[in-house]
């Protein structure tokens, strides 16, 4: 059972805190932590799944917290299973992406991967005392902080031997016939593509994502937990480079969080509000923006997370997506609210409200 659209998960105010944290603070250091979010105004910790135990959902509860847990997918870092060399994707030449500072994404066509996945995400949701769990890397494989800056041009996915092959049966399936995909040639393939089946390219590079997020979902609520999504930020065209389409997304999803990180996408800090406005045009699902806290290499680490980040910047981006109709928010790093953050977030939205 879903809860689409509920106002609880519409107004979530959120800190995303790194899981080896839980792993490396006492229980001192973590109700003082908990302790700070709570009186800024937050009622939610997000953090991954695999690391949210009875005790720390505990903790939680006993500060007025929600415990949320993110699933990875996508992603070879934290892979459903350990072989994965045959999930890189491919571009339009044949050559397989190298990675992109930490990113280093998989394809979703995978069957038995998507298997092993869709295993993982119910065991974790069964075994993990949490409200919710929010779908991280739910898309096809885009470094987007990078490669969704203006002026870059984002690489293309995947022409891989296992997704061309399945997008010739999708093509099979909808009257194409003869379209000549050749999964063993990647580059005549996306010749072909481009030359008569973008259109169809898109819709089955959203389909595959769509359906795999609508698997795991159903696996998600049928533990009694709301299902969620991290989405690419940006406009349609950026949402359907990685195939999150949010129309169809918001039907099997109960929220979606874009990534709203106005800095490493050298933005504004008005930025996240326009987002929110412009997928609120494809859905009435609940949505709750991740916005950037920090910029410093402390968090940020080798990583460029762009220009810094005055606390004046932060509650700018807090009021612009709270004052725009479902008031809620999510703060990335969440570790990184400092008590001149946490004062500031709290002022805002005493102001705001």
């Amino acid at each position: 059972m879903t809860v689409t659209g509920s106002p609880q998960l519409a107004g979530m105010r959120a800190a995303v805190l790194p899981d080896r944290l839980l792993r490396q603070w006492t229980d001192d250091e973590m109700a003082n932590y908990l302790t700070g979010i709570a009186g800024a105004g937050l009622d939610t910790v997000i953090t991954k799944l695999d690391a949210v135990d009875d005790r720390f959902a505990a903790q939680c509860r006993e500060f007025g917290l929600a415990p949320v847990g993110a699933m990875p997918c996508f992603n070879a870092a934290r892979p459903a299973t350990a072989d994965v060399d045959h999930l890189r994707p491919v571009d339009e030449r044949g050559h397989e992406f190298e990675q992109m500072e930490w990113y280093n994404g998989l394809i979703p066509t995978d069957t038995a991967y998507a298997d092993a996945l869709a295993a993982r995400c119910a065991e974790l949701a069964a075994s993990a005392p949490v409200d919710g769990v929010v779908l991280d890397f739910i898309r096809w494989p885009l470094h987007w902080e990078l490669e969704l800056r203006p002026g870059t041009s984002p690489r293309r996915s995947s022409f891989d031997r296992t997704t061309l092959t399945r997008f010739a049966e999708y093509l099979d399936e909808v009257g194409h016939a003869g379209h000549g995909i050749e999964p063993r040639n990647p580059t005549r393939s996306a010749t072909i593509i481009d030359g008569g089946f973008l259109t169809r390219w898109t819709q089955f590079r959203c389909a595959v994502i769509t359906d795999l997020t609508a698997r795991l979902a159903t696996a998600i609520h049928s533990r009694g937990q709301w299902a969620g999504a991290y989405l690419v930020p940006g406009d349609m065209a950026a949402r359907v480079t990685v195939g999150q389409d949010t129309a169809a997304l918001g039907k099997v999803l109960d929220v979606m969080l874009p990534m709203t990180y106005h800095a490493i996408l050298h933005r504004t800090p008005s930025w996240p509000a326009s987002v929110v406005a412009d997928i609120r045009t494809t859905t009435t699902a609940s949505l709750v923006p991740v916005l950037q806290v920090t910029s410093d290499s402390a968090y940020a680490g080798r990583a460029d997370w762009g220009a810094p980040i005055s606390t004046r910047a932060l509650s700018a981006a807090v009021e612009a997506v709270a004052s725009i109709g479902q008031g809620g928010f999510a703060l990335f790093p969440g570790h990184a609210l400092t008590q001149e953050r946490r004062d500031a977030v709290r002022h805002t939205l005493t102001t705001d409200g």
